[in-house]
């Protein structure tokens, strides 16, 4: 009777890792996806920071630059 509780309970946390390890490969699948339109939106601003301005920006200040680019302004 006991094995069949233990196999019971093993079959519950086989499910669970999985459930894990999908939602894990998903989480990187999303990180890698944004993260690399994060990274070349901050690559172009510093970009156009080094092109147009003669000084130094903050990081809001490119953040704002593109923004406005991106709206016309």
């Amino acid at each position: 009777m006991q094995s069949i509780v233990m196999l019971q309970r093993t079959q519950k946390l086989g499910e669970l890792i999985m459930m894990v390890q999908q939602m894990i490969n998903e989480l990187q699948k999303f990180i890698l996806t944004f993260g690399i339109l994060i990274l070349l939106f901050i690559l172009l601003g510093y970009m156009l920071n080094l092109e147009i301005r003669i000084g130094g920006a903050t990081f809001t200040q490119i953040i704002f630059d593109i923004f406005d680019g991106l709206n016309g302004r």
